[in-house]
């Protein structure tokens, strides 16, 4: 054999192998691929569960009792959903709950994301808590008893932005001129127009006395 056919052996070996190296990566990557779609379609499926059968009816639930508040939002892919609670008489500012998944780069576990935004930032409040699950409709129990409770704690620090002495509060206080007592304007009878100023009122007798003699209570 010359050494030309000789060489020309090698260089076909070196190519034949790289050929076959190619294709068996081409082949580990499909398989890899076609696991990684299954994974992803699994916490997809997970997930869309959840939010219809834990994280909406719960915020649903929420929102139903506060006037306020928005219907939940869900952004796609569906792996979060947040509301808005207005601000109002009662509570000045906005605040914001959102509930995000976020799946591990081997999409085996998810972490669940429960955030709390009340701008400006006034008091101590929870602002985050997560939890991490399965991917596996089992951990649809744990899903929930988290979710109960982070809302729960939401609407105990949310309630407090309504106590008198919140500092959110301080411009909603005001004095009744009758009998001297600060009030939350919120929880005032009513209001009079005097002089080109509004009066709040703790008490019907309170203002019942003041629109007999406005003048003999304003100094």
């Amino acid at each position: 054999m010359s050494n030309q056919e000789e060489l020309r052996r090698r260089l076909q070996k070196l190519l034949d192998d790289a050929r076959r190296e190619r294709d068996r990566r081409r082949q580990v990557t499909q398989v890899e691929m076609a696991e990684f779609e299954r994974r992803l379609k699994r916490y997809q499926e997970a997930v869309r569960v959840w939010v219809d059968q834990a994280v909406l009816p719960r915020l649903k639930t929420l929102t139903g009792l506060f006037a306020n508040s928005a219907s939940p939002v869900v952004c796609q892919p569906s792996d979060h959903v947040s509301v808005l609670f207005h601000a109002n008489e009662e509570i000045p500012v906005d605040a914001r709950i959102e509930v995000g998944f976020i799946h591990d780069p081997a999409i085996e576990h998810v972490t669940v994301v429960f955030k709390v935004s009340i701008i400006p930032i006034l008091i101590d409040y929870e602002g985050e808590a997560s939890i991490e699950l399965g991917v596996d409709p089992n951990a649809a129990r744990t899903l929930e008893n988290f979710l109960d409770a982070r809302i729960e704690r939401f609407v105990s620090d949310y309630l407090r932005l309504q106590d008198p002495d919140s500092p959110y509060q301080r411009d909603l206080l005001v004095t009744d001129p009758v009998c001297g007592m600060t009030i939350q304007r919120a929880e005032s009878v009513g209001s009079v127009e005097f002089d080109g100023r509004t009066y709040y009122f703790c008490v019907q007798a309170c203002r019942d006395r003041f629109e007999a003699n406005p003048q003999a209570f304003v100094r």
